[in-house]
């Protein structure tokens, strides 16, 4: 309705009573359509839970060239229906004549138009629908879990959720419940081998301890090439290829999990840029200091006048702007407010310190041991990035202890074939497998009504702590 026509519907004519207050009535009452969309507000939806199981298979990582500091996960998902109610195809398929449940990646809508998610190709036989999809979807540093300077270990996540599918009239729902692949995790989630191995190759090399540092040649030469080919972004390197999942269960079913990488900023690079300048500066800063003594030096039998105040303050300034410039990218941004007093904070207060007390010249204040003070201190702070090396050292081996790469290798015989298979004797709900005690070791799962915790360790001991 535009202006001219509302005006002239809501004229008072001259014939209507002025003491009447004039009727908006013909404005409030709804249209056909409107009384349409109400009609069907008003039906009484059914959900009806429908198994899925859901195969992720993780080729590589990379930079997300339209974030600066994002990633990028390459894969491929299967998902695989198992239509145990009976609902009309018909009334659920797409365009195509496809049936499957939609995406949602980090909250955010997944399809081919945003590039994040593409269907391959359509299976079906019976009552199970196998749909494959190439995905490339944005991961989110989650957590940093160790960030201590000028090492830096952070929690790459995405997050996959399947949506619900509505029939036409909006009266059925169809909700998906994750089911996980009981006669081989590699079933729900796998590492694809890299270019050239064979699986049983990669299989072996998994079987070995990750956490030994006795010298393998074959060990150190798979470690490579698997490196190579998961990890395709410059920012980070990989602190462990396997990954850490987690399932987030409703009240009885589920339909979200989560991929998460340990990635780690490389630490080498920083030595470089940061702490062997920073060394360069601690020596000069010493012998600048013991030139702070205010005594007349012989030097080829010639008298030399002991430095001056002023040349003494520009020296020390030009040393505390290098290190500002330096020290910058040691406390990062982040997108979480920050805990304040760190051993990084720490570090930053020692070095500016010590460069205060180092700048105090002997002509003004007749005093040498506030600078003499200040060098050593400075040479002290060295002592931080050296304790934080072999703490990140012992942080890696304990991220690598905790994950099991042989239960993300896949095994050939245990994949699931819709046209040969039944689906209930490959798959169960999460929620029976939490029930019988059988959660598959290294799963986590996140129950958001029960409030409660339930996961596997990788020795197989299950833990349940209540979170509410």
């Amino acid at each position: 309705m535009n202006a001219e026509s509302f005006f002239k519907t809501t004229t008072i004519s001259a014939a209507q009573d002025e003491s009447e207050p004039p009727s908006f009535d013909h404005l409030m009452s709804p249209s056909p359509g409107e009384k349409k969309a109400i009609k069907r507000l008003s039906v009484e939806i059914h959900d009806k839970i429908i198994p899925v199981n859901h195969f992720f298979l993780i080729k590589n990582i990379k930079d997300n060239p339209d974030d600066d500091d994002g990633l990028l996960v390459v894969g491929t998902f299967t998902q695989i229906i198992h239509d145990r109610m009976g609902f009309e195809r018909d009334d659920f398929d797409d365009e195509k004549g496809r049936v499957y449940f939609r995406y949602r990646v980090n909250d955010e809508v997944a399809d081919a138009d945003n590039g994040f998610i593409k269907v391959r190709r359509t299976e079906q036989n019976d009552k199970v629908y196998k749909t494959t999809l190439d995905v490339r979807a944005p991961m989110e540093i989650s957590e940093v879990v160790f960030d201590h300077f000028p090492f830096k270990i952070v929690k790459a996540t995405v997050a996959v959720e399947l949506s619900s599918l509505a029939n036409n009239e909006d009266s059925i729902r169809l909700r998906p419940d994750l089911n996980l692949n009981t006669k081989a995790k590699s079933g729900n989630i796998s590492i694809q081998p890299p270019d050239g191995v064979s699986l049983e190759e990669f299989m072996e090399w998994a079987k070995k301890d990750l956490t030994s540092y006795l010298p393998d040649q074959d060990f150190e030469l798979m470690n490579r090439l698997i490196d190579k080919k998961m990890d395709r972004c410059m920012k980070y390197d990989f602190v462990t290829h396997v990954p850490e999942v987690t399932y987030f269960m409703k009240k009885h079913d589920c339909s979200k999990f989560e991929i998460s990488f340990y990635l780690g900023e490389p630490g080498g690079s920083k030595f470089v840029k940061i702490v062997f300048p920073m060394l360069l500066i601690a020596v000069m800063n010493t012998f600048h200091v013991l030139t702070n003594n205010g005594d007349t030096k012989i030097i080829d039998g010639k008298p030399v006048e002991p430095i001056k105040a002023f040349e003494y303050l520009a020296n020390s300034a030009t040393f505390a702007l290098t290190v500002v410039f330096l020290l910058e990218s040691v406390i990062q941004r982040s997108k979480n407010e920050q805990i304040f007093f760190t051993l990084n904070t720490v570090y930053i207060l020692m070095v500016f310190v010590a460069l205060t007390l180092s700048s105090f010249p002997y002509a003004i204040i007749n005093l040498s041991w506030p600078s003499y003070l200040g060098a050593v201190l400075l040479i002290c702070s060295f002592c931080i990035p050296m304790y934080n090396f072999f703490a990140h050292k012992a942080k890696v081996a304990e991220l690598k202890s905790q994950h099991d790469m042989k239960s993300f290798i896949g095994v050939k015989k245990s994949m699931f074939k819709p046209y040969k298979h039944n689906f209930d004797e490959y798959f169960s709900s999460i929620k029976s497998l939490i029930d019988d005690n059988d959660l598959p070791d290294g799963y986590t799962v996140k129950g958001r009504t029960l409030k409660t915790l339930t996961y596997r360790d990788i020795s197989g001991r299950t833990e349940r702590e209540t979170s509410g």
